[in-house]
């Protein structure tokens, strides 16, 4: 939807770009249509299978880019590391409804939006010439756990290839990304002054050691006690979805709503009744 829009957008309006704020609404729309869609059955906007199949394997190309041939269970504890290999069983597949907390319906999974939120926030962190803040990194930490969480109980992956995988985000001093694209956009969000921005590894390892089972604990008792206690999926969406909202909120009302309204930022209500009888509104 949001791509015909564009294509529809540059067919009528050859060699315009549109405005960054414009840019920035598409992209918004583009996330929370994606992540939605997670709830509605056969939804419109599912994308053809070669194109869900195109994505994954972009995203595991950047999560090994980023680690760089690394184990990622090293940044785990050292203790009980076998833990993270862990996977249900066939038995607790078919008898458990924990993955039923995951409640997609359509073909997107959490961990297929993660870049997509990345993207966003990096280009909100440009707009705004702000860094990312504390609880941003919580909300992000909490996505990547969850996105690990319904690989392993909904799609049978183990816990040490979910964990690599959505827990490859940071700042990468050997990024070989093209200076203005999304991925070198979101790379320079977690650039401090000099290094990593302060307080991201820590926020991002406590919760990947969070998702390991303690000793003896099997994977699926553990990822029911997260649920109902430190990771409460209902609480992860209520916060994505008010992080979502604040985001639409500090955008600019678009021209004709400001007009609708009667006060154009930056004209006086006359000027603005003016304008709108200019163009027939009035």
């Amino acid at each position: 939807m949001v791509e015909a829009f564009l294509a529809m957008f540059r067919s009528m309006h050859p060699g315009q770009c549109g405005s960054t704020e414009l840019s920035f609404r598409l992209r918004l729309l583009r996330f929370t249509a994606m992540f939605t869609s997670r709830f509605t059955p056969k939804s419109p906007i599912d994308p053809p299978i070669t194109e869900l199949l195109k994505l994954r394997r972009q995203n595991k190309q950047r999560a090994d880019a980023f680690h760089h041939g690394k184990d990622m269970r090293d940044m785990l504890d050292s203790e009980n590391v076998g833990a993270s290999e862990q996977r249900l069983t066939a038995s607790e597949r078919e008898g458990e409804t924990l993955m039923n907390n995951y409640r997609a319906s359509g073909d997107f999974s959490l961990l297929d939006t993660l870049p997509n939120f990345m993207s966003l926030s990096a280009a909100q962190s440009v707009l705004q010439d702000r860094p990312i803040t504390d609880i941003w990194m919580r909300l992000a930490a909490g996505y990547m756990a969850h996105s690990a969480l319904e690989q392993c109980l909904k799609h049978d992956v183990p816990l040490s290839n979910a964990l690599e995988e959505a827990f490859a985000w940071g700042f990468d001093p050997e990024s070989t990304a093209e200076e203005g694209s999304d991925e070198w956009q979101v790379n320079a969000m977690f650039l401090g002054e000099d290094d990593e921005i302060f307080g991201w590894s820590e926020i991002r390892n406590e919760h990947m050691r969070t998702l390991k089972p303690p000793s003896g604990i099997p994977l699926v008792e553990h990822a029911k006690s997260l649920l109902r206690a430190q990771l409460p999926l209902d609480t992860f969406e209520q916060n994505l979805m008010m992080f979502v909202e604040g985001l639409l909120e500090a955008q600019p009302k678009p021209l004709y709503v400001q007009l609708e309204m009667g006060k154009v930022d930056g004209l006086s209500r006359e000027d603005t009744r003016a304008l709108a009888k200019a163009i027939g509104m009035d």
